[in-house]
């Protein structure tokens, strides 16, 4: 019997040439199943994109879209089961999409700092 269980997945995007094309202007989607999460588009900086989700299954479906604007790829992808008690509202049909990341420490690099998450809800249907 499958358990459902809360998760954070993090995905990294790093585009380091791999394709030789020098492209600034490569765009895909991201999916979490058949559910739109969010649309990457490659700027030539290392970009990170997180949410909070309920696995509907035993294993976790981060999809890469690809709509026309280049072949998608990843450089990262991190799963980390939550807590029961962490994120309450995320659901099997609400999940949470970050949207902005704050550091609320030091700017000392020997101090390591504190990070502020802010999150998005994103309903399924």
């Amino acid at each position: 019997m499958f358990v459902p269980y809360r998760y954070l997945v993090r995905v990294e995007v790093v585009y380091g040439n791999h394709d030789g094309r020098n492209s600034t202007s490569l765009e895909f989607d991201l999916h979490l199943g058949p559910n739109y999460w969010d649309t990457v588009s490659v700027a030539g900086i290392n970009q990170v994109w997180e949410a909070v989700f309920v696995a509907w299954a035993g294993w976790a479906p981060v999809c890469l879209v690809n709509t026309g604007g280049g072949t998608p790829f990843v450089s990262v992808v991190e799963l980390r089961q939550l807590p029961g008690a962490l994120y309450p509202p995320v659901t099997e049909n609400q999940a949470l999409s970050k949207y902005d990341r704050q550091n609320m420490g030091t700017n000392n690099s020997i101090t390591r700092s504190v990070r502020h998450h802010s999150f998005l809800p994103c309903f399924f249907l």
